[in-house]
């Protein structure tokens, strides 16, 4: 009698990728040329990278060019973590186009959620969140080691400037298909005679105001800290709206008990628009 083969034998193994993520539709169609824009005004930031840290939020501001190297070694880096795990989660544009990109990193072990990284593809913005937020500052200084194969960016974002405006003049509708890394691998092949690393550089700096920050509290004063409905400063309880990028009460948004509940649960990963 013939014996059936073990089970293992049959069914192939199923291993994790960064291209197995979950998908969500948001209810718009992405305007190309407004995308387009904010990608030519990220290439000209005066510094590869700017850190900041507002209302328990870790933000990263980048340039064009040190954004697409910065997303593409972050997922690396992830997948290669052995005390980490993430699942990922893409946000489209009704044509399918990836605008945001969510990563909630996990302990490897208990499964339990430490912070999320959200990713803003337009704006060349990374968004860090989370009961255990502060433990990305090791793996961030572990990814800028990783980035040292590229020394100088501003070869790179000339290059994604002068696609972009092509694009711009002649009403292009679909954004050029060369990949990311081909793009980073030729800047680096260019820029080899640059010894500076300004990456690491603007990032150490970046991480030292961050922390003067956090030792003298939340500025209240800042102007993303007036609510733009009543023209008050924020002293109450309010949300973040990602869209205006400014802090808004929640009574002006006349947000019900349960709404509110939702937004303040630590494991939530809503990204608020306010009404404005």
């Amino acid at each position: 009698m013939a014996s059936l083969r073990p089970t293992r034998d049959r069914i192939p193994t199923q291993v994790f990728t960064p291209s197995k993520v979950n998908v969500s539709v948001k209810s718009y169609l992405l305007n190309e040329q407004k995308a387009i824009g904010k990608i030519v005004d990220a290439t000209i930031r005066p510094t590869d990278v700017d850190l900041q840290y507002k209302h328990g939020n870790i933000i990263l501001e980048f340039s064009a060019a040190t954004y697409l190297h910065f997303s593409k070694t972050l997922l690396q880096h992830l997948e290669a973590h052995t005390d980490l795990t993430c699942s990922i989660h893409d946000k489209q544009d009704k044509s399918g186009k990836v605008v945001e990109q969510s990563i909630a990193v996990k302990c490897n072990q208990n499964l339990r959620q430490h912070y999320r990284i959200n990713l803003y593809n337009t704006t060349c913005r990374v968004e860090v969140n989370g009961r255990n937020h502060h433990m990305f500052f090791d793996e961030l200084q572990a990814i800028s080691k990783q980035m040292d194969s590229i020394k100088d960016y501003s070869s790179v974002n000339k290059k994604i400037r002068e696609e972009c405006i092509k694009l711009q003049q002649t009403s292009a509708k679909k954004i050029n298909k060369t990949s990311p890394p081909a793009i980073l691998n030729n800047g680096a092949s260019e820029d080899q005679s640059v010894t500076t690393n300004t990456f690491s550089k603007e990032l150490t700096v970046a991480n030292k105001n961050h922390q003067d920050t956090v030792n003298k509290g939340t500025d209240r004063s800042a102007p993303d800290n007036i609510c733009p409905k009543c023209n008050r400063t924020l002293l109450s309880r309010g949300v973040f709206c990602i869209k205006g990028n400014h802090w808004i009460h929640y009574a002006c948004e006349k947000l019900k008990k349960s709404e509110i509940e939702e937004l303040e649960k630590e494991s939530n990963n809503i990204q608020y628009t306010c009404t404005i």
